[in-house]
């Protein structure tokens, strides 16, 4: 649908091709059934991947829809979902605050600005209202980065993908990703 409105507010005519699952587009296209296909940034990023150097197929920067994906937990485990929700805050606050994987340890040990004692747990709270330790968020940092270090070397330009942060980027540098604060 999101295709079809693309074109039909454009005034531009193409010929759909319409099948039932992922797979059987990927397949379409890379088969030279059809001249282009239309997804998830990561979906297409993926498949351009699966089929052969990056550098062969062009992923449109511009999107025709801005639908949000995120985090999920299988079944009804609300404490996994808050915890989830508040791991991916932690990851997009880090970025923004300058705290990554290499000095996360040092900033919580010596940081004196307010923000950044109060997320890595200097200032006790999160940690508890949550139901983890006071440091869980230099353990995460620790283990994978800021939101940011993990965008790059998992689909960034570092990684087989070679993905624009684009509007994944903080919303201080123009992108979408902000978070609530944790307090």
């Amino acid at each position: 649908m999101n295709t079809e409105n693309f074109f039909k507010s454009r005034g531009l005519k193409y010929t759909p091709l319409v099948l039932g699952t992922w797979e059987q587009l990927d397949a379409a296209f890379f088969g030279g059934r059809c001249d282009a296909f239309g997804g998830n940034y990561g979906n297409l990023a993926g498949s351009r991947v699966a089929h052969g150097n990056v550098d062969d197929y062009v992923i449109f920067p511009n999107f025709l829809t801005l639908e949000p994906y995120a985090p999920s937990v299988y079944g009804d485990d609300e404490e996994l979902f808050v915890v989830a929700r508040w791991v991916m805050a932690a990851l997009i606050e880090t970025e923004r605050l300058g705290v990554t994987q290499a000095n996360v340890a040092e900033m919580a040990a010596k940081s004196t600005d307010p923000e950044i004692q109060q997320l890595l747990g200097a200032k006790p709270g999160n940690g508890k209202d949550l139901g983890l330790s006071e440091d869980w968020v230099v353990k995460i940092v620790s283990a994978v980065g800021n939101y940011g270090e993990s965008f790059e070397r998992n689909l960034g330009k570092a990684s087989p993908m070679k993905l624009d942060r684009g509007l994944n980027d903080l919303w201080t540098k123009g992108g979408l990703m902000f978070a609530a604060p944790l307090r």
